[in-house]
């Protein structure tokens, strides 16, 4: 778990991290990473070198996301 965070944090540290979290009705192995990336092929770097894929935890998937509407944030 702690390197996983780590790995997250760093994703956040770059500006790279959107948000992440996880499920309340399911396993803590049960969450999402949402990221900006430049291209598919770096999204996919991304999630393959999380210490969770690497270490067989959970099973990703790369799913494209636009968004469309977001609330502004508080000032």
């Amino acid at each position: 778990m702690a390197a996983h965070r780590k790995y997250v944090q760093t994703l956040a540290d770059r500006g790279q991290l959107v948000l992440t979290g996880v499920s309340e009705e399911t396993s803590d192995a049960d969450g999402m990473v949402i990221i900006e990336a430049e291209s598919e092929t770096e999204a996919t770097r991304v999630m393959q070198n999380d210490p969770f894929v690497l270490g067989g935890v959970v099973r990703a998937e790369l799913r494209p996301f636009r968004t469309v509407l977001i609330r502004p944030l508080p000032n």
